[in-house]
């Protein structure tokens, strides 16, 4: 993926360079091919036992009680709304610190 991302870098014009700055462009290239690589490895593979523990406990929890799971339910639903609001403010706060380091990279 590196190898692949690298050749398509080099074989942009020098106008794409001369836009950029090369400590930018470097710091995200390394950043971005990292977070995809622990999102292939550690996020699935933590993805897939939490599904797996959350069906488990979701079914002892209605082989115990319906009610207490419907409450359950009924109690963690705002909480799974502000999930995709918490994802954009960490979003928000990667990109920053992206660029602080791309800033970092390019005056050291």
């Amino acid at each position: 993926m590196r190898a692949d991302l690298f050749k398509e870098i080099m074989s942009k014009d020098i106008q794409f360079f001369d836009a950029r700055k090369t400590g930018d462009i470097i710091s995200r290239l390394n950043n971005d091919v990292q977070a995809i690589q622990d999102a292939l490895s550690n996020n699935f593979a933590s993805m897939i036992k939490s599904l797996l523990l959350c069906f488990m406990i979701i079914s002892i929890v209605i082989y115990i009680s319906w009610q207490m799971t419907v409450f359950f339910i009924c109690i963690m639903m705002p909480f799974n709304c502000f999930i995709p609001v918490y994802g954009g403010i960490i979003a928000k706060i990667k990109k920053t610190i992206s660029d602080k380091n791309a800033l970092q990279t390019e005056t050291s």
